[in-house]
């Protein structure tokens, strides 16, 4: 599946040829980031994630092989290139994603997966990962009714193999469009290391391709120059789309 570089919503057809079943159709959304960032907490230890009741985004960036892989056959175990055993590290920031991968332009980070991991799971995930010299743990964020940002209950971890210390997380600067850090807000990263619910599909709703949309905004964010950011006659900031997350 291939993202359309103009569109607000990345969606794969139902003719997509793929040894697994077709994966539920669920719609990636994208704005202009003058619009979304408003919506974003300017400070604290905050996931901003695309979600929904049932899934939550997360990205990945790859190599031809393994993205290839992944989005045929949804899943990433079975592909002789990605190591089941080695920690992977799964984002929900698209920013984040974008300052890590370069936008995309990096070795081996060209192309940009959005991972669609089940809601359980994910929750999952954060009852029973480990931070390093922190005692506290970490829930997804969200807006109410009135547009505050709230905090979600954090769920109590299940008897699955995932509790197993193999999952780590990691509070890091969240960064801008340009790539300079953000000094007041952090990004949450989780390392997954032998969770075979993830490597081989189970935790995974479903695997869409995101690359083309990165690799045309990415162009558009280097045109707005670094440092140039805030800017307002920055007709580039003014066209630069990135991922909805609340």
């Amino acid at each position: 599946m291939e993202a359309s570089e103009t569109a607000d919503t990345i969606t794969t057809s139902d003719d997509d040829p793929l040894p697994r079943s077709t994966p539920p159709l669920i719609t990636w959304e994208s704005g202009l980031y003058e619009e979304v960032r408003e919506t974003w907490p300017a400070r604290g230890e905050i996931i901003l994630a695309q979600y929904t009741d049932d899934a939550v985004c997360v990205y990945q960036a790859f190599n031809d092989t393994i993205a290839n892989y992944a989005v045929a056959n949804q899943r990433f175990s079975g592909c002789p290139s990605y190591s089941t055993t080695r920690m992977t590290w799964i984002k929900t920031n698209f920013l984040w994603m974008m300052f890590r991968s370069g936008w995309g332009s990096k070795s081996n980070q060209k192309r940009v997966l959005a991972v669609w991991v089940r809601r359980g799971a994910f929750e999952e995930y954060l009852a029973c990962a480990r931070v390093k010299g922190a005692k506290h743990t970490a829930t997804l964020s969200g807006t109410d009714d009135t547009g505050q940002h709230q905090q979600q209950q954090q769920p109590q971890p299940q008897q699955r193999s995932v509790c197993s210390h193999n999952v780590r997380l990691q509070w890091d600067p969240d960064h801008y469009v340009d790539g300079s850090p953000h000094n007041t807000r952090r990004a949450i990263q989780l390392g997954l290391r032998n969770v075979t619910s993830y490597n081989d599909g189970t935790d995974i709703v479903r695997i869409d391709d995101v690359s083309a949309f990165v690799h045309v905004q990415g162009r558009v964010a280097k045109a707005m120059g670094k440092g140039k950011l805030h800017s307002n006659n920055n007709r580039h900031r003014q066209q630069l789309l990135v991922a909805r997350e609340r």
